[in-house]
């Protein structure tokens, strides 16, 4: 894959891959850019798991210059692929903060101005818009952890095995807590909770992002205290 240098370079920029996966940016002088993260630390392994994933992010959002030699629409993609990659893997299962989920936001618009050769000063709301808006509808974390919770639900869901017990199990327990009979009531309970209040288990974190977000799911009637009290019997 080729691209012109937008920094007034003479030399044709080659995008291509190591063996290993990596990305690799190759000028025409002869110059190899491999374009990873650090490698984690014995300091790192150590801290709280949302740290160990937010430092590497914030790693790649600053690790797209100002005065990159991509089009600004391969670095966005590369951007998008990588960044949002080390966020995406466990997205589901962290119990991310809302202060935690501004700071990735704030660091993927950083990164996409970077990518367009854009000013810090640039109103975010270009890249925060959707299309129809005259927005770029750029991906954010918010939209990436919405996605990642309705697909971890639809895995662990997908057939009669431990892993559904154990998601009907949980569902079961917050449906309790919630005074709820099903989770769709659970959905509209969360318009009176604020983000970090249901953090602490996965429906309560899915109900919540679906609140927020206003998507419907079909399976949402489906799932009720009747049907969760019953496989959390046989699962005991």
């Amino acid at each position: 894959m080729k691209t012109t240098n937008p920094c007034n370079s003479p030399h044709t920029i080659t995008i291509a891959r190591r063996p290993d996966n990596i990305p690799l940016i190759c000028t025409g002088a002869g110059q190899i850019h491999p374009v990873h993260s650090q490698p984690m630390s014995l300091a790192t392994k150590a801290m709280p798991r949302n740290e160990v994933i937010f430092l590497p992010f914030s790693r790649v959002c600053h690790s797209v210059p100002k005065c990159h030699p991509l089009t600004p629409e391969l670095a966005t993609e590369l951007f998008t692929s990588k960044g949002m990659g080390v966020f995406r893997f466990s997205a589901a299962l962290i119990e991310w903060s809302e202060s935690e989920l501004n700071d990735m936001k704030r660091l993927c618009v950083q990164a996409y101005k970077d990518a367009w050769h854009l000013p810090r000063s640039t109103a975010s709301a270009l890249f925060v818009f959707p299309k129809a808006h005259a927005g770029k509808e750029s991906t954010l974390p918010m939209a990436v952890l919405i996605q990642e919770l309705l697909l971890h639900a639809e895995r662990c869901m997908q057939h009669e095995d431990v892993s559904k017990k154990i998601m009907l199990a949980g569902l079961n327990r917050t449906l309790n807590e919630c005074v709820c009979d099903s989770f769709v009531e659970l959905i509209e309970e969360m318009e009176l909770w604020k983000w970090d209040d249901a953090t602490g288990d996965f429906w309560s974190r899915l109900a919540n992002a679906l609140r927020q977000s206003n998507i419907s799911v079909t399976w949402a009637e489906q799932l009720d205290s009747r049907l969760a009290s019953v496989h959390q019997c046989m699962a005991n």
